[in-house]
């Protein structure tokens, strides 16, 4: 599971998880494979659009994405996926 970290311009933070549901979410949006989406040039905007759907999918009431990304300054990826 990939988890991501999200740090706004006003210095909050919080780590969110990138559940099946926002996965399905962020395929249905963009109409491309989630796991495809990684493999060549990932458009930032996606990143940044899978960790408002990452926020919002964890139970947090956020504002629309257009809105949040202009308090955004920073995001990480953590992933503990097996290879296997």
């Amino acid at each position: 599971m990939i988890t991501l970290t999200v740090k706004h311009k006003d210095g909050t933070e919080g780590s969110f998880p990138v559940w099946p549901s926002t996965e399905v979410a962020f395929e249905r949006h963009y109409k491309i494979p989630y796991r495809k989406a990684f493999q060549d040039d990932f458009p930032q905007e996606q990143a940044y659009f899978l960790a408002w759907l990452a926020q919002r999918d964890s139970g947090n009431e956020i504002k629309p994405f257009d809105e949040w990304i202009k308090t955004l300054a920073d995001i990480a990826v953590e992933t503990n996926e097996n290879p296997i």
